[in-house]
């Protein structure tokens, strides 16, 4: 049990440590004013044909001021606006939607809320009395700078600047900075129960009881963003953390961490930071950014943001009803490999790509290509349209290396079906390797690393009004994403770059969502999430027979069989708070046979923008 949480014990170290890094806030402060003054200055004014033009299908410009910052999808504050799209595409009242290539632009989402709004305002289709109140806050927030006018009466009857503190703006530039404070309280209980018939009495005895642990995480979150005309924009996003109480290794995510001597306590921060320019034929991204491919809504099996933000060169470029996009990142990796020997990780790299189409409105397609390679940086890799597998083969052959490649390509494939009005059915299949030498039992083989994700979204099941149904399912095989030389593991730092159950597990994930307000929610879910003794840093045995197979789920399997509880409250960019109690029932903990526990996590959460 963890000691009586007091407040000002636990405010004033924070107090001191903002103290001891106050200087340098202040000077990054007053480069920051300078900055954004000579941005300024040298902005030019639009023409009011600039002003009042409309998106085009084939290329998606930005009238709606900030149209080309992302709208971040792992940002709490903004969840909102993708679980809104998708409810609509699935309702089939938003066409032609590529939705499964996030983060979306605020031009992309000011596009869709436009027409959706001609839609309800001409009466060609009808929303629910909650849909309409979330459509018109969107509409509020995004969509400022059009010339269409929302058909739904906006909360204060006009546009508010509620996402930022401070706001300069011209006709041809805007720039913000926004301040944001949260605090999150995690408490979680662990009931142990062994039943080994090998371990003694004494041994069980040990293994059992109950612990528990309570952690607080205090977020201030300073953000400034501009854009110039309809051609350049910037984000610069610190979140910085106070940690106190009990610390978890996932909750929250960042990127360092630092102990303060003599506060007891631990500073954390998070950065993501970029420039974007519209360019005549596609748009450039520069700078740190989270992405994720395919239609899952629980993870993604190539790449999702289940690692943290990479330093990447992003391009993206639509044309009708097709969208693509290719990346280069510097990906982050550990000291030294698995089993820690002391040979240091050299550079690490990642390129991809990803064709995302609609073939009609009820279908729309993705392909998707990464590749991995490390200690060296591969210019061909940078090229935009160069298929990477077809690349690696001819220099395995040049180098004699006929048995391992020093490189990790993995390609997917998506598909979204909306076979009738409010469902969905989408699948996505990952191929990390194969090998086709063995007939019927190639998939198999352990060379063979695949998963697969299946999944259905169902709107307003049985008549229920403001509702949403998700079942999803992913198995990921033995040594999927795995790779030899280990340099080149399909790992961010620590984290899978792919779906976060990671290699040689499976997962079936069940959501229901209400809405009872626009901003009140409700959500119950059921997680089962099993593994195996495989995991990403445990490559197939080099001295194991070629023709070996693969194990489902192998070894002694842990499983964990889940029920959640949700209640969350949010107004889309300015505050939100969330309730959620978890109990969790684990067989055969970290592979351990008859060594079970139930656990508790309960979470309470929330932040306010200024």
């Amino acid at each position: 049990m963890c000691g009586r949480h007091n407040s000002k014990t636990y405010f004033q170290p924070f107090l001191e440590a903002i103290l001891s890094i106050g200087p340098a806030i202040l000077i990054a402060s007053l480069l920051l004013a300078m900055t954004l003054y000579s941005l300024t200055a040298f902005a030019n004014p639009l023409t009011p044909l600039d002003m009042g033009r409309e998106f085009s299908k084939a290329e998606p410009p930005c009238p709606y001021l900030m149209g080309l910052l992302d709208v971040s999808a792992s940002d709490e504050q903004y969840r909102e606006v993708y679980d809104f799209w998708d409810r609509m595409v699935a309702k089939k009242v938003i066409g032609g939607i590529l939705k499964n290539s996030r983060p979306y632009s605020r031009g992309e989402v000011a596009t869709a809320l436009v027409d959706l709004d001609k839609k309800v305002s001409s009466g060609n289709i009808t929303l629910s009395r909650i849909d309409q109140k979330r459509l018109a806050y969107l509409m509020r927030i995004f969509a400022f700078g059009s010339d269409e006018t929302a058909t739904v009466d906006l909360p204060d009857g006009q546009y508010h600047d509620d996402e930022y503190l401070l706001i300069t703006q011209g006709e041809s530039y805007r720039f913000g900075l926004s301040m944001e404070a949260g605090e999150t309280i995690v408490n979680r209980k662990q009931s142990n129960t062994t039943r080994s018939e090998v371990a003694s009495k004494s041994e069980a005895n040990g293994r059992s009881g109950s612990s528990q642990q309570t952690g607080y995480v205090t977020l201030l979150r300073p953000t400034v963003t501009g854009q110039v005309k309809d051609n350049f924009a910037f984000y610069s996003d610190l979140k910085f953390y106070y940690l106190s109480g009990a610390t978890f290794p996932d909750i929250p995510k960042t990127e360092a961490k630092v102990g303060q001597a003599g506060l007891d306590a631990t500073t954390a921060a998070l950065a993501i930071s970029y420039a974007k320019f519209k360019l005549p034929w596609f748009e450039l991204l520069l700078g740190k950014e989270n992405l994720s491919w395919g239609p899952g809504r629980h993870g993604a099996l190539l790449i999702s943001d289940n690692s943290l933000p990479m330093n990447m060169v992003k391009l993206t470029a639509w044309y009708k009803q097709v969208k693509f996009q290719a990346f280069t990142s510097i990906l982050g990796s550990g000291t030294c490999l698995p089993p820690c020997s002391g040979r240091q990780v050299g550079k690490k790299y990642m390129s991809g790509h990803r064709l995302e189409f609609n073939l009609w409105d009820k279908v729309s397609l993705g392909l998707c290509e990464n590749v991995v390679y490390a200690n060296r940086f591969e210019t061909i890799y940078t090229n935009p349209f160069q298929i990477y597998a077809v690349t690696e083969i001819p220099s395995k052959i040049v180098e004699g290396e006929s048995v391992s490649s020093p490189d990790n390509v993995l390609v997917s494939g998506d598909l979204d079906i909306f076979p009738l009005k409010n469902l969905e059915f989408y699948g996505e299949l990952l191929l990390d390797d194969f090998y086709p030498n063995y007939g019927l039992r190639s998939p198999f083989n352990w060379g063979s690393k695949w998963g697969i994700l299946l999944g259905f979204y169902y709107v307003n099941p049985f008549s229920i009004p403001d509702t949403d149904l998700r079942v999803e399912y992913t198995f990921i095989n033995q040594y999927t994403y795995t790779h030899e030389p280990m340099d080149t593991t399909y790992t961010h730092y620590d984290a899978v770059i792919g779906h976060h159950i990671g290699a040689d597990a499976d997962d079936l994930f069940f959501d229901v969502r209400h809405w009872f307000t626009d901003k009140l929610r409700i959500a119950i879910g059921y997680e089962l999430e099993r593994h195996g003794e495989g995991e990403v840093n445990k490559p197939h045995p080099k001295d194991a027979p070629r023709d070996d197979e693969w194990e489902f789920l192998s070894g002694v399997t842990e499983s964990t069989n889940s029920l959640s509880l949700g209640v969350f409250y949010a107004v889309v960019g300015r505050y939100f708070a969330n309730v959620k109690y978890t109990v969790s029932w684990v067989k055969n903990v970290s592979n351990k046979l008859n060594e079970n526990n139930t656990r508790h996590q309960f979470i309470l959460n929330g932040s306010y923008r200024f």
